[in-house]
């Protein structure tokens, strides 16, 4: 339930979550941002500190004013999706450098911040097939991840173009709907996110996930210059970008389960069977390091 209150003539947004999972998520949101309020990190919209004690949970936030939906920004033939990429890129990367930390890929790693996703699938599908297609897809992932450096730290969990809020000339101010945020994950689960969401919205707008991914055989060029100078200006390991594709489709997939408890083994095997095999392409592609699939 979302409320709009006026009070001393500013404009307050109050949401009550109506649900279990959404409560857990609202929790989290509400506990994270206030750290990062804490913490000198600009926020749009704020957290706000009232006196009144409120016998519901509940998260209370400032109206964002003069804010655009970045849909007017984009353009008819989304001209202005690189821009728009670049900015968020920018002020992410920043984000993960302050409250990020480097590690190197190791198999133990792997464990602690990858394999509890694949796990989730795991769980929900006892189809033998589909349970060794995910450990051959998972010994592949980590072959390809091994030994690389990353930043692990609080990540936004969704991040994307639409999550994000710009004044009218263009300029980012501020990174909205937190609710999927981690306070420990590998950072390149939001620079992954907000890169192949771009990719969707441009080339294939309203394609679901699984058609997406049997789709796509090429990445774009004009978003690969933003792309790679993330890995320049945090000093971690760049990865093809077939790579940051897996990485998308794993976290968005299970985060589907996570947070939707009607999920049932047949959605996973409807869903995730076949992009399997196409992960094998996707791989093949990464260690010759291309950008189209052989």
């Amino acid at each position: 339930m979302l409320l709009e209150v006026l009070i001393n003539s500013e404009i307050f947004m109050i949401r009550f979550p109506l649900g279990r999972i959404s409560l857990s998520r609202l929790v989290k949101q509400h506990e994270l941002i206030r750290f990062l309020n804490e913490n000198g990190c600009i926020l749009s919209p704020a957290p706000v500190n009232i006196k009144a004690e409120i016998h519901l949970p509940y998260f209370i936030e400032t109206k964002i004013g003069n804010g655009v939906a970045p849909d007017k920004l984009i353009g008819k033939n989304g001209e202005g999706l690189t821009k728009l990429f670049e900015a968020i890129s920018r002020k992410i990367e920043k984000f993960h450098l302050q409250f990020g930390k480097k590690i190197l890929m190791s198999e133990d790693v792997y464990d602690k911040y990858l394999t509890p996703k694949i796990k989730l699938i795991k769980k929900l599908c006892h189809d033998s097939q589909i349970q060794e297609k995910l450990d051959v897809f998972s010994n592949n992932f980590l072959e390809i991840l091994n030994k690389k450096t990353f930043l692990v730290g609080i990540t936004h969990g969704d991040l994307k173009i639409g999550n994000s809020i710009f004044n009218s000339n263009g300029q980012l101010i501020g990174i909205i709907d937190w609710d999927m945020s981690d306070w420990e994950e590998i950072t390149l689960i939001d620079l992954s996110a907000l890169f192949i969401t771009t990719i969707r919205n441009k080339y294939f707008p309203k394609q679901p996930i699984k058609e997406f991914m049997m789709e796509i055989s090429y990445i774009p060029d004009e978003f690969l210059p933003g792309y790679k100078k993330y890995f320049d200006e945090t000093d971690t390991s760049y990865l093809n970008p077939f790579i940051s594709l897996i990485i998308y489709w794993l976290d968005r997939i299970s985060k589907m389960i996570q947070y939707h408890p009607e999920i049932d083994g047949q959605w996973v095997q409807k869903k995730v069977y076949t992009v399997l095999d196409r992960a094998d392409l996707f791989f093949k592609a990464a260690k010759n390091e291309s950008t189209h699939l052989i």
